[in-house]
């Protein structure tokens, strides 16, 4: 192509599907505006594959941005972002488009069943039924979503049903189905059935390793009924036959290594996890130190925590949790405001296994921080935060507190009141947790009138400075009450 020919519409097509193969969005984002300065945005081919681009990058919003802007759409437009809403699990927007659309085809209704499969929602097996009324079938794309789903809901009946479909449809020697079915029974605990499945699939011929999934299915559905030696002699079988195993392979395995205690085993696992180029993984590096941290190897657990490349919210939660667990409370106390310090997604669960720590350590004044937390990202409702601060503050030799605490986190509003005048009767001086939970009681009651008067109080006759969690508790509740002018003075 000469310097001054400009490319035409499927040379830029070409040049954002490479694009978005390489994740490449600032190239992609040039290309696009450089498409919108020369007059293509007409082209309906070429803004398909921009939406495609961005679908794959995972910038919904710009693809929604060229999708709203095209001023003609086929069904590959409507398609593509429904499916790049339905991968997200943002299957509201999902709806909207599918809703819209005057004509849905099976890729449509494929997009949103896997969609809702993906989050585990019954509406999988709804949007299925409506499906087939509409008279569409079910392929090798949607039957592994459906039996997915009916493995997660345990429901055995609906599997079986769906099973009997395969069959009428002729899928029954598909792997990608095969292994659906045998996940839907291993999860609903007919193992016998899934091992038929199993045996049928590997007596049928065929090149071993086309069938990964099949036996990587049979290696967790063993693991998934507590027949951890059976994952363990499944995977060495595979070995054996030279599979190639994946991080699936090896999820399975250490699991089952981790449940028996198998250091040694789970040493030579780590070896060929090395070997096969899984060790930078970040799903198999979680599952190796959960594994070495089971079997009681939490030094060689903890290198191995440090050294993988992004850790995830589960990585951090198994560590935490599993410190906790076998005593090395401080070292979870220590990971959780390392979290706090990266910033990262502290859960509720994070929490309880911390202030759980928190409990073991007598660390009143660490578990007082964890609270305030708590109280400032909204967790503090949560039951299983509510019964861990409860457990803290008993176990620090607050009771008085941690009752209080736990009555205003659960609503109990009155309860919390009652208690706290008790208090006062017998003398008991409160401190500033004891008016964080009257104060919290009063927030989930709507009672305004008296949070302004025990807020009052606390400064004026127990000479106690408010702390943010107070603030936060007095600017939300009267924000919810519309009282906009005293949350701000409050404030």
């Amino acid at each position: 192509m000469l310097e001054s020919e400009e490319p035409n519409v499927f040379a830029y097509s070409a040049a954002l599907k490479a694009c978005a193969s390489c994740a490449d969005l600032e190239t992609e984002r040039w290309i696009v505006a450089r498409v919108s300065g020369i007059g293509f945005w007409s082209e309906t081919v070429l803004m398909n594959s921009a939406i495609d681009m961005y679908v794959k990058c995972g910038s919904l919003g710009e693809a929604r941005g060229v999708f709203d802007g095209m001023g003609m759409r086929n069904l590959t437009s409507w398609n593509t972002m429904i499916a790049g809403y339905a991968l997200e699990g943002r299957m509201e927007e999902a709806m909207k488009l599918f809703y819209r659309m005057r004509e849905q085809d099976r890729i449509s209704w494929n997009a949103l069943v896997t969609g809702f499969a993906r989050v585990e929602s019954a509406s999988a097996l709804e949007f299925v039924c409506s499906m087939r009324r509409e008279g569409f079938s079910l392929n090798e794309f949607t039957f592994p979503c459906v039996l997915n789903v009916c493995g997660s809901f345990g429901d055995v009946g609906m599997g079986q049903n769906v099973h009997s479909q395969v069959i009428m449809f002729g899928f029954e020697l598909s792997c990608f189905i095969g292994s659906a079915l045998i996940d839907l029974y291993a999860k609903c605990g007919k193992l016998d059935e899934a091992e038929k499945l199993f045996n049928g699939f590997s007596n049928n011929g065929g090149i071993v390793g086309d069938k990964l999934a099949i036996w990587n299915s049979m290696a967790s559905g063993y693991a998934i009924n507590g027949c951890d030696n059976g994952t363990l002699n499944l995977v060495s079988k595979m070995h054996r036959l030279g599979m190639r195993l994946d991080y699936y392979t090896f999820s399975s395995v250490l699991k089952a290594c981790g449940n028996l205690w198998y250091s040694r085993f789970a040493l030579q696992v780590h070896g060929l996890i090395v070997t096969c180029g899984f060790h930078l993984d970040s799903v198999v590096a979680s599952v190796l130190v959960d594994c070495y941290v089971k079997c009681g190897n939490v030094r060689d657990a903890f290198r191995l925590f440090q050294m993988i490349p992004y850790k995830d919210t589960v990585s951090w939660a198994a560590m935490i949790s599993r410190c906790t667990q076998y005593g090395l409370d401080s070292l979870a106390c220590s990971l959780f405001v390392r979290m706090i310090d990266l910033d990262m997604n502290v859960d509720q669960f994070i929490i309880s296994s911390t202030l759980k720590a928190c409990s073991n350590l007598a660390g009143l004044e660490f578990g007082k921080q964890v609270h305030a937390f708590c109280t400032k990202n909204g967790y503090e409702s949560e039951e299983v935060t509510s019964t861990s601060l409860i457990d803290m503050y008993s176990k620090c030799g607050e009771i008085n507190d941690g009752i209080i605490v736990g009555c205003g986190n659960n609503g109990r509003a009155k309860d919390a009141i009652r208690l706290f005048a008790e208090m006062l009767i017998s003398g008991v001086e409160p401190n500033k947790i004891t008016f964080v939970g009257v104060l919290s009681a009063c927030r989930h009651a709507g009672m305004v009138e008296e949070a302004c008067a025990y807020f009052k109080v606390m400064r004026e006759q127990h000479n106690l400075v408010p702390l943010s969690e107070h603030f936060c508790c007095m600017i939300d509740l009267l924000g919810r009450a519309g009282k906009f002018e005293e949350a701000e003075v409050d404030q």
